[in-house]
């Protein structure tokens, strides 16, 4: 792998295990909610992003030797994969404590902003990550025969 490409996979791993690590502490906000159970449910959220964001993160790092882009294309893909990653579980904690659904623009300014946040952080730099992904692994299948 270039010199590119693993700074890139070292970059990928750290953003990956702090953010489980992130989302595992995360978990332990969960029983704060009490009954009431839309609380209960975005901190779950919330923990799950968490951890789950991680494995997305570490999939790319691992596939990295066998995706065809540019330096310009592979930093982006991890830029966005990356930013995306800790928006999604930095905005579900948002929506918990400031207690916004978020899923509409609607509803006052603590919801909108939530839903802004969601758009512009979360959905499109994801699009484009998984993009960008799905580009690389397409340029760089190995073709039969």
């Amino acid at each position: 792998m270039s010199d590119s490409r693993e700074l890139w996979a070292s970059r990928l791993v750290v953003a990956a295990t702090s953010l489980f690590l992130v989302g595992a502490v995360t978990g332990i906000l969960i029983p704060t909610a009490g009954a009431d159970r839309a609380m209960f449910g975005r901190l779950l959220a919330a923990h799950l992003n968490g951890l789950l964001s991680c494995f997305w993160l570490l999939g790319i790092a691992w596939t990295l030797p066998r995706l065809s882009l540019s330096e310009g294309q592979l930093g982006m893909l991890c830029g966005l994969a990356i930013g995306s990653s800790w928006a999604n579980w930095a905005v579900a904690l948002a929506k918990a404590w400031l207690s916004v659904a978020g899923l509409e623009w609607g509803g006052g300014g603590a919801n909108g902003a939530v839903w802004l946040a969601l758009v512009v952080g979360v959905v499109v730099p994801t699009l484009g990550a998984a993009g960008l992904w799905a580009l690389g692994a397409w340029k760089g299948r190995v073709s039969a025969g």
